[in-house]
């Protein structure tokens, strides 16, 4: 769970690794309702990551992108 408008929020949509859930438990309840019932209706299969944009904070990722800021501030 993560605040709707926060940046896990955005990140997780971005790259359609999860769902968002409200923090209110009237709206949380009616949101895992409508999953768990796409998910019996076998509408949940279809679940597809963008896996190019996850690799982007792997890692070997971010160490190459620090390196990166080192090498242009060192002499």
């Amino acid at each position: 769970l993560v605040p709707e408008g926060g940046d896990a929020a955005k990140i997780i949509k971005d790259a359609r690794a999860g769902f968002i859930l409200s923090y209110d438990h009237k709206q949380m309840k009616q949101q895992l309702q409508k999953m768990f019932d796409g998910w019996r209706k076998g509408e949940l299969n279809s679940f597809q990551p963008d896996v190019k944009y996850i690799t982007r904070f792997e890692r070997r990722n971010l160490t190459s992108q620090i390196v990166k800021v080192f090498n242009e501030v060192s002499p």
